[in-house]
């Protein structure tokens, strides 16, 4: 009796595979079934928890906090070997935090961030001490979209990181 397991494909390609497979009496499974590649918790599951700030996955993601993190924190993990450092009082009206692989992100303590996504992948994100964010705003170490020179072939947009210091406004 084989097992099928569809990884990294789109959605559509997995429902036909899966399809075609049933089709043919095959069971047949996403990765995402088996490990959990894609999910989202939040400062408020983090601390209900009880498990003294320090937060990790099967998939190497790493989440530093105390027991002032913020319950309204959303942070997705899309990929592995993520690290989120967050710092004492630290306060949100809406902030989400997504990782893919290898990203760090670090918020430093008596922040506030009224309306904030960040993304980071490959890179790292730093948000110093006593920082003010107010609404709309996006930080990105990375565009999502590769561009290659057309002579070269090679890659011109890299991950670059994003260091904000201590007492900065950001509006």
């Amino acid at each position: 009796n084989p097992l099928v397991v569809v990884l990294l494909a789109s959605q559509w390609i997995s429902e036909q595979i899966v399809t075609e497979m049933d089709n043919e009496g095959i069971e047949c499974k996403r990765i995402q079934e088996i490990i959990p590649l894609e999910y989202t918790i939040t400062g408020k599951e983090l601390k209900s928890k009880n498990i003294d700030g320090h937060y990790r996955d099967k998939m190497g993601n790493t989440i530093y906090f105390d027991s002032t993190i913020p319950d309204n924190l959303h942070i997705q993990f899309k990929g592995m070997n993520n690290r989120l450092i967050v710092g004492n009082n630290v306060s949100t009206a809406s902030l989400f935090i997504c990782f893919g692989n290898n990203g760090i992100c670090s918020l430093g303590s008596d922040s506030e961030l009224i309306g904030v996504e960040i993304y980071t992948s490959n890179g790292k994100i730093e948000i110093g001490e006593k920082c003010l964010f107010s609404t709309q705003i996006v930080l990105r170490n990375h565009d999502g979209h590769h561009i290659f020179d057309r002579e070269t072939k090679e890659r011109m947009n890299h991950n670059k990181d994003i260091l904000i210091g201590n007492q900065v406004w950001v509006c």
